[in-house]
């Protein structure tokens, strides 16, 4: 249902879709992904900002992005769609706020 075009998130190596609605004042993030790997690593994001409020999100430093040092087990290209996951989350945020 939130496989468009809007919400590919581009940038990645795999074929990556994220949407967020919001709800309440908090976003609610849905993911999908032909990648194994992709979806994992956009069930971390979620993880981290789902049911925030847009301000949280905007707010939140990427310091937690180098945190958690995944992009020092990933592929280039990997940590790249990675570092595209967190971007298109800020968009979406900035968007709904």
């Amino acid at each position: 249902i939130f496989k468009i075009e809007s919400s590919l998130v581009k940038g990645c190596q795999s074929i990556m879709y994220l949407h967020g609605e919001l709800k309440n004042g908090q976003i609610f993030f849905h993911a999908d992904s032909d990648a194994l790997i992709s979806k994992g690593l956009a069930a971390i994001l979620i993880y981290l900002y789902n049911e925030e409020t847009p301000e949280t999100i905007i707010k939140a430093s990427p310091s937690v992005i180098g945190d958690l040092k995944i992009q020092n087990i990933l592929s280039p290209s990997r940590a790249n769609g990675f570092m595209s996951l967190y971007k298109k989350i800020k968009t979406i945020a900035l968007t709904l706020s």
